[in-house]
């Protein structure tokens, strides 16, 4: 599943998402996982599009620190 693999990257990730970078690193990391595609075909949808960050939420909420 999209979110299972988005969820992986983001964790092996050893950056702020908020750093200056930030945006120039996850354009690098979708186009090397090869993530681009299937997230532009989730994207074509709003419907899709809310229930991809949904689970993703609902993913970090069952796996955050302890």
């Amino acid at each position: 599943m999209l979110h299972r693999e988005l969820l992986q990257s983001i964790a092996g990730l050893d950056a702020s998402p908020f750093g200056a970078d930030a945006k120039l690193t996850a354009q690098a990391l979708v186009e090397e996982t090869g993530l681009e595609a299937s997230i532009e075909s989730a994207s074509s949808s709003p419907a899709a599009t809310f229930l991809l960050l949904w689970r993703c939420v609902a993913a970090a909420r069952t796996t955050g620190p302890d």
